[in-house]
């Protein structure tokens, strides 16, 4: 079988042994993959000095499709996006998306769309909430759990509607015999809205009020996230807080 060239991106590595590394990278064109890579760790490799979490590079690698574990053979470093590590909120912000991502999409799977928001999203000056906000609505349009979030006419509280997450959709009121339904301000949900007339990944300049709502938007998306996944996400209480208990 012929080597696999692709751009990836690390969202996880450790120690194989004393030389080698084991890493989890998202590729553009090959989806997720986990791999060995052996040497990485030597001064002189085919590695540019190993794996780095949130770095974006060059990859090759032989895969088999009756072996869990890639065999990964070069990588070139191109970027590695460490002026994030001077601000704090987008670090942590990075580290929700790569946990996110591992979670969402299933190996050897490729999401190219998914892929290209990470990396515009990994490349900005910053992480801001409406960016995670928009990397989020991407991903579950591209796992196919995107939410229904209604039309701009529903009625109801002028102030506040259900989102059920069973169901998927918003609700004007809150659904009679519903286990679930989390309460969502109006101006919450307009948010998300424009992100579906407008993702362009940029970041918006925001007033303290704005860039509380989409706090609020992000919280949300990742609630009804790990309400997909069926479990927490580690780094989403250091992002969110107790913001993602009601997913508001």
């Amino acid at each position: 079988m012929p080597p696999l060239h692709d751009d990836a991106i690390c969202l996880r590595h450790s120690e194989w042994s004393e030389t080698s590394q084991l890493a989890t990278l998202l590729c553009r064109e090959h989806g997720l993959i986990r791999g060995l890579a052996r040497g990485s760790r030597r001064e002189r490799s085919a590695f540019s000095g190993g794996f780095e979490l949130l770095a974006r590079g060059g990859v090759v690698f032989f895969e088999k499709p009756t072996r869990e574990l890639a065999n990964i053979t070069a990588w070139d470093l191109t970027h590695t996006h460490g002026h994030l590590r001077g601000d704090l909120p987008s670090i942590w912000r990075a580290m929700f998306a790569v946990d996110l991502v591992q979670r969402a999409l299933p190996l050897r799977e490729p999401h190219p769309r998914s892929f290209d928001r990470l990396a515009v999203l990994l490349a900005g000056e910053a992480i801001a909430m409406d960016g995670l906000a928009e990397y989020q609505w991407e991903l579950l349009d591209e796992a196919g759990h995107r939410p229904d979030l209604g039309d701009e006419s529903v009625g109801g509280d002028p102030d506040v509607v259900y989102f059920v997450p069973s169901a998927g959709r918003v609700e004007p009121a809150r659904p009679m015999g519903s286990d679930t339904a989390w309460p969502m301000r109006r101006v919450t949900l307009e948010s998300l809205r424009s992100i579906t007339r407008d993702a362009s990944g940029s970041q918006r300049p925001q007033t303290a009020e704005q860039t509380d709502t989409w706090t609020r938007a992000a919280a949300f998306l990742c609630s009804y996230w790990m309400w997909v996944l069926g479990r927490s996400i580690p780094t989403a209480r250091a992002v969110f807080g107790d913001r993602i208990e009601l997913g508001e």
